[in-house]
């Protein structure tokens, strides 16, 4: 009914288990060598990220331990240049001293050269000014005429005529040409007393 066939070899499974023993050997080192590689790699980015700061660091202390002279810089020159500019506002043309305050600076409208430090806004006429003094300003010999009775109040509007010879007895009033002494740009009058109406200009308010 029950047939047994014994051959008298009986399967050996050490063999079995050593093998797979050996297999699990070898994926540890593979996974062992892949988690060096990868550790390796992360060491190695943050060390340069940290020596990247580290330089950065180093500079921007280097920066800070710079003297004046390494940057160029003079911590006094500021105060030297406003020195200097109330000084030359100070100082008229004629050698006189005149005020320091001034309702506008006043530069040529052709090549933005200085023109004026000490002047008076007409009280009107917001684009007018009077001046005794003035910067490379340049009054033009020919004399100019304005017909008797003519509104001298706003100069810019009014109509100049030529006059080759005028006399002390004219009743007129008698002005000069101002022009920019660099470029030759018109920029105002002079009248005979020596006053500069300027209102082709440029004008800074402070």
């Amino acid at each position: 009914m029950f047939s047994c066939k014994y051959d008298g070899y009986e399967e050996d499974s050490s063999s079995s288990n050593s093998t797979d023993n050996e297999q699990d050997f070898r994926n540890a080192d593979a996974f062992e060598k892949m988690m060096n590689l990868e550790l390796e790699a992360d060491m190695k980015t943050l060390t340069q990220c940290y020596r990247g700061r580290e330089a950065a660091t180093s500079k921007a202390e280097k920066l800070d331990t710079q003297t004046n002279d390494e940057l160029l810089y003079d911590p006094g020159e500021d105060d030297a240049n406003t020195e200097w500019v109330k000084k030359l506002q100070e100082n008229s043309q004629g050698g006189e001293t005149g005020s320091d305050e001034t309702d506008a600076v006043l530069n040529c409208p052709g090549c933005m050269t200085l023109l004026c430090l000490n002047c008076q806004r007409h009280a009107k006429y917001k684009t007018q000014y009077r001046a005794l003094f003035t910067f490379n300003c340049k009054v033009e010999d020919k004399p100019l005429h304005l017909p008797p009775g003519s509104d001298t109040s706003n100069l810019s509007k009014v109509t100049i005529e030529d006059s080759p010879s005028i006399h002390e007895s004219d009743n007129s009033d008698i002005f000069h040409r101002v022009i920019c002494e660099v470029c030759n740009t018109p920029v105002g009058l002079c009248d005979s007393a020596g006053v500069y109406h300027l209102f082709g200009v440029l004008a800074s308010h402070s």
